[in-house]
């Protein structure tokens, strides 16, 4: 059985791999920084990653989609990637957007 702290390690090595985010808004990919990233208190092996998706310019547009998330590696791969349905108001000044991850162990599909 994995430890605690062997799936604390697990989230620590994952955040350390982020270095930035990529979103689809308006038809548009654009770049964004990570705004942060928790460990929960009392959850091993669980990590929060934050990020702040603000709107492009809206040139009269009332309102804009946010139709996909990639969070991208150290290496400068694609690490995440989601499909999204996101409408904002263009005036917002951002959406706060959540990834968590959970690492735990698992014997699911083990091979005997």
């Amino acid at each position: 059985m994995l430890t605690n702290a062997a799936l604390e390690s697990y989230a620590r090595h994952t955040k350390r791999r982020l270095a930035y985010v990529r979103y689809k808004a308006a038809g548009v990919w654009r770049m964004a920084e990570i705004d942060r990233c928790e460990y929960p208190e009392g959850e091993p092996g669980k990590l929060n990653v934050w990020l702040v998706l603000e709107p492009p310019v809206s040139n009269g547009v009332d309102a804009v989609s946010i139709d996909g998330v990639q969070l991208i590696d150290t290496a400068g791969a694609v690490f995440l990637e989601t499909e999204e349905a996101i409408l904002m108001d263009a005036r917002q000044e951002g959406v706060l957007y959540r990834i968590s991850f959970e690492f735990k162990e698992s014997l699911e599909g083990e091979v005997v």
